[in-house]
């Protein structure tokens, strides 16, 4: 993921603003493809539909969505592979 992209918009932006659907793949370095499946499957963040045919992420539920993915591995880095190839 993009986190340094990420990050800056943590940093810069309020929870209220509104991302695209385009601007949030790019954001967390998803294709639009992607994206869709995620949104689709509801395992995304929460969306707002802005017109029929456009939806837009607002930078809070971005954030949250983002530390909901985030997890730690019991052991440190010596497990991340074997957790990985799991």
């Amino acid at each position: 993921m993009a986190t340094k992209k990420a990050a800056a918009v943590t940093r810069e932006y309020p929870d209220d603003r509104m991302l695209s659907f385009h601007q949030w793949c790019k954001l967390n370095d998803l294709s639009p493809a992607t994206g869709r499946r995620i949104i689709s499957a509801g395992t995304g963040p929460n969306v707002v539909q802005l017109s029929p045919r456009r939806i837009g992420i607002t930078v809070g539920d971005n954030r949250a969505w983002r530390a909901s993915k985030t997890r730690a591995f019991a052991g440190g880095a010596k497990r991340l592979g074997k957790a990985i190839a799991a």
